[in-house]
Protein backbone atom coordinates (compact mmCIF):
# COMPACT_ATOMS: atom_id res chain seq x y z
CA UNK A 1 0.00 0.00 0.00
CA UNK A 2 1.75 3.18 -1.03
CA UNK A 3 0.50 6.03 1.26
CA UNK A 4 1.55 10.04 0.69
CA UNK A 5 3.88 11.15 3.25
CA UNK A 6 2.17 14.63 4.02
CA UNK A 7 -0.98 13.06 4.62
CA UNK A 8 0.33 10.58 7.10
CA UNK A 9 2.72 13.02 8.94
CA UNK A 10 -0.83 15.03 9.54
CA UNK A 11 -2.58 11.82 11.01
CA UNK A 12 0.22 11.16 13.05
CA UNK A 13 0.79 14.39 14.44
CA UNK A 14 -2.68 14.52 15.48
CA UNK A 15 -2.62 11.00 17.11
CA UNK A 16 0.35 11.96 19.01
CA UNK A 17 -1.42 15.37 19.79
CA UNK A 18 -4.81 13.21 20.97
CA UNK A 19 -2.52 11.04 22.94
CA UNK A 20 -0.74 14.17 25.10
CA UNK A 21 1.98 15.34 22.85
CA UNK A 22 2.16 19.13 22.52
CA UNK A 23 1.18 20.03 18.89
CA UNK A 24 4.97 21.27 17.67
CA UNK A 25 6.53 18.24 19.37
CA UNK A 26 3.77 16.04 17.59
CA UNK A 27 4.45 17.47 14.05
CA UNK A 28 8.22 16.85 14.87
CA UNK A 29 8.22 13.24 16.22
CA UNK A 30 5.15 12.24 13.38
CA UNK A 31 8.16 14.08 10.43
CA UNK A 32 10.87 11.93 12.06
CA UNK A 33 9.18 8.33 11.82
CA UNK A 34 7.55 9.07 8.31
CA UNK A 35 11.04 10.26 7.43
CA UNK A 36 12.43 7.15 9.22
CA UNK A 37 9.80 5.02 7.02
CA UNK A 38 11.31 6.51 3.65
CA UNK A 39 14.61 6.15 4.32
CA UNK A 40 13.81 2.11 4.85
CA UNK A 41 14.09 2.04 8.71
CA UNK A 42 10.75 0.23 9.02
CA UNK A 43 11.41 -0.68 12.20
CA UNK A 44 11.73 2.90 13.54
CA UNK A 45 8.98 4.58 11.27
CA UNK A 46 5.67 5.01 11.66
CA UNK A 47 4.84 1.32 12.99
CA UNK A 48 6.61 2.69 16.47
CA UNK A 49 3.37 5.22 17.04
CA UNK A 50 0.99 2.46 18.91
CA UNK A 51 3.52 2.14 20.94
CA UNK A 52 4.22 5.97 21.33
CA UNK A 53 0.82 6.16 22.14
CA UNK A 54 0.40 2.95 24.71
CA UNK A 55 3.59 4.50 26.54
CA UNK A 56 2.77 7.85 27.01
CA UNK A 57 -0.96 6.72 28.22
CA UNK A 58 0.87 4.29 30.49
CA UNK A 59 2.92 7.49 32.18
CA UNK A 60 6.07 5.76 30.63
CA UNK A 61 6.49 8.39 28.04
CA UNK A 62 6.55 12.12 28.44
CA UNK A 63 6.23 13.56 25.03
CA UNK A 64 6.79 17.13 26.05
CA UNK A 65 9.55 16.58 28.51
CA UNK A 66 12.29 19.43 28.32
CA UNK A 67 16.11 17.79 29.14
CA UNK A 68 18.32 19.74 30.95
CA UNK A 69 21.99 19.49 31.39
CA UNK A 70 22.61 18.24 35.20
CA UNK A 71 26.56 19.17 34.90
CA UNK A 72 28.92 20.58 32.48
CA UNK A 73 31.22 17.15 32.74
CA UNK A 74 28.20 15.03 31.88
CA UNK A 75 28.40 17.25 28.37
CA UNK A 76 31.27 15.53 27.24
CA UNK A 77 32.75 12.31 28.96
CA UNK A 78 36.38 11.51 28.54
CA UNK A 79 35.25 8.83 25.82
CA UNK A 80 34.46 11.77 24.08
CA UNK A 81 37.67 13.57 24.21
CA UNK A 82 39.32 10.46 23.08
CA UNK A 83 37.48 10.13 20.21
CA UNK A 84 38.22 14.13 19.51
CA UNK A 85 41.74 13.74 20.04
CA UNK A 86 41.40 10.66 16.96
CA UNK A 87 39.76 13.01 15.00
CA UNK A 88 41.79 15.50 15.01
CA UNK A 89 45.07 13.51 14.15
CA UNK A 90 43.22 12.39 11.24
CA UNK A 91 42.43 15.61 10.17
Amino acid sequence: MMIDAKPLTTLLSLILETAGAEPERARVCAEHLVLANLKGHDSHGVGMAPSYVRWIKAGKLFPNARPKVASASSMRPSSWRAAARLLSAAT
